[in-house]
C-alpha cells in the first residue's frame, strides 16, 4: 500500500486527527532512520528515509491547512 492510499484509509477509518498524529510519527520515524545511516556512514542511496520523511511531513502540512 502506498502512502497516499494509507492516508486516506486512516482517515476514513480513524479521521483528520489521528491521520495528522500518525504522519508526525511516520515523519519523526523516517528523519531518525536516514540521520541513523548518515552518522554511521552507511550509504543507502537514495535515501528512502529523507524521502519518506519529507513525505510525511508535507503530508501533515496538507492535513494541518484543511482545518
Amino acid at each position: 500500500m502506498f502512502n497516499e492510499e494509507l492516508t486516506q484509509k486512516i482517515l476514513a477509518e480513524h479521521g483528520r486527527q489521528a491521520a495528522m498524529i500518525y504522519c508526525k510519527i511516520e515523519a519523526m520515524k523516517n528523519r531518525h532512520m536516514s540521520v541513523d545511516l548518515q552518522e554511521r556512514n552507511i550509504q543507502d542511496w537514495p535515501d528512502e528515509y529523507k524521502y519518506e520523511a519529507d513525505w510525511w511531513e508535507n503530508k501533515y502540512k496538507e492535513l494541518e491547512a484543511q482545518v
